[in-house]
């Protein structure tokens, strides 16, 4: 029988690998690189909440390319959704951490793609509702729709021509239409 040595969010940091990784319950788990579907909504995606960003004066960090969160401790699991939103209020001092995000972004977005397992990824969005992530989108370049859930309410559907908005990011308005742009 053998027995998995568990690390530290602090020990996976210092790791160098060659394939995407996170860490869940202490352990490693090696995930597949992303699609250019997928890399081209988490585009599309990025440069609308940074056009928000700029046009709202929002005092916001968004961050992309599975910036670590520290969900839990003890065993230690670190996820990366593909983006993410927080107010700087919420950072210490205002400031992008080094190292993981320690507290919860307001939201996490996850873009669906091609290699992705629903029950996986019904799993992260409970990891992030349980550790306080204000919404958790999961979008989906195949349907063309937009998920966005929260904590003990109905999940909200954006499809067609709906236009994307969220009450945790004011005045964010953000067409289905532009998200999805030569997506085939």
């Amino acid at each position: 029988m053998t027995i998995a040595t568990l690390i530290t969010a602090e020990e996976f940091l210092d790791l160098s690998t060659d394939k995407p990784c996170e860490l869940v319950r202490g352990e490693i788990v090696e995930f597949e690189f992303g699609t250019m579907v997928h890399g081209a909504v988490c585009a599309h995606l990025s440069f609308c909440l940074s056009l928000w960003e700029d046009q709202h004066h929002a005092d916001v960090c968004i961050t992309c390319n599975n910036s670590g969160i520290v969900l839990d401790r003890n065993p230690d699991t670190v996820r990366g959704p593909d983006l993410q939103v927080i107010s700087r209020d919420r950072l210490l001092n205002r400031k992008i951490p080094v190292g993981y995000l320690t507290v919860p972004p307001d939201v996490a977005i996850e873009v669906r793609d091609v290699w992705d397992r629903t029950s996986k990824l019904l799993e992260r969005i409970v990891e992030f509702l349980e550790f306080g992530v204000g919404e958790v989108w999961v979008v989906c370049p195949k349907t063309k729709m937009v998920f966005i859930h929260r904590d003990n309410e109905e999940t909200t559907v954006f499809q067609g021509t709906d236009i994307v908005t969220s009450p945790q990011l004011p005045d964010f308005q953000c067409p289905i239409s532009k998200l999805f742009e030569g997506i085939p």
